[in-house]
């Protein structure tokens, strides 16, 4: 492969890597309702569609009605929303809002 083809190639590839690592880390937002908190998991119905969400909420910040709270604080048909990012291929809450009615 010519010189001037091979360095494109790898600025190619290093572009794509780049924007792969950037994406990924990137927080993403879930809002809807609790329909079950099991331990340190929580399983969250999204707004406007009929998709559940499952995140691990051991480390995140949990306030519900503006107020600190504990995972034992969430109930069922609390309107959430949910700050998270990938980790290790599973969705890790950061931040939690919970509040009794929407």
């Amino acid at each position: 492969m010519p010189p001037r083809i091979a360095s494109c190639f790898l600025l190619v590839v290093s572009l794509i890597a780049l924007t792969s690592v950037t994406f990924a880390a990137a927080d993403a937002t879930c809002s809807g309702k609790v329909l079950m908190v099991v331990e340190n998991q929580l399983t969250v119905g999204e707004m406007g569609s009929k998709d559940m969400r499952h995140f691990d909420i051991s480390a995140a910040a949990i306030y519900k009605n503006g107020l600190p709270a504990s995972s034992a604080a969430l109930a069922m048909g609390d309107w959430v929303t949910v700050t998270s990012e990938m980790q290790d291929g599973r969705l890790v809450a950061m931040l939690v809002e919970a509040g009794s009615n929407r």
